[in-house]
């Protein structure tokens, strides 16, 4: 889980990411990750860059 506000994991996130997600604004408002203490909107950061980059190669 990267978001325990709401209980968001990593998997979902990359989805999202795949959906066309390119920021951590973006995945807030498509999952609410990232959107309340914002504790985990570094590992989103990371996560969005990591997806980024796999879909560049």
């Amino acid at each position: 889980v990267v978001c325990s506000c709401f209980g968001v994991g990593a998997n979902q996130i990359a989805e999202a990411v795949r959906g066309g997600c390119t920021s951590v604004e973006a995945i807030g408002a498509t999952l609410h990750a990232g959107t309340n203490c914002g504790s985990c909107r570094a590992e989103i950061r990371t996560i969005i860059e990591a997806r980024r980059l796999q879909a560049a190669e």
